[in-house]
């Protein structure tokens, strides 16, 4: 099952990715340089989760329905709100928390 494993910071706004300019698996003949169609950020490691917080635990939970991830699944970096930030981070805090 697919989900999120940890958090990596964004530091360095998005730019034009080149490897759809040469010739690779990002190749794209589509994607001039003059009319880039695809765009890259550049991140830093930031944490890793205790456990992965699996896709179909974040459909099923309520505070996290309208999270990006969710309505536009294709996107691999995505706004997180605050209120979903504090509910994942929870959700990693209590992952190996005592049953109650």
């Amino acid at each position: 099952d697919p989900g999120v494993v940890g958090v990596v910071e964004v530091v360095k706004e998005y730019y034009p990715d080149w490897t759809a300019w040469t010739l690779g698996p990002g190749f794209d003949p589509k994607s001039p340089q003059t009319d880039p169609k695809w765009w890259m950020v550049d991140v830093r490691f930031a944490k890793r989760f205790k456990l992965p917080i699996a896709l179909s635990e974040i459909k099923v939970n309520p505070k996290l329905k309208q999270m990006q991830l969710l309505t536009r699944p294709r996107l691999e970096i995505s706004v997180v709100t605050q209120e979903e930030w504090d509910e994942i981070m929870a959700i990693d805090e209590c992952r190996l928390c005592p049953a109650r």
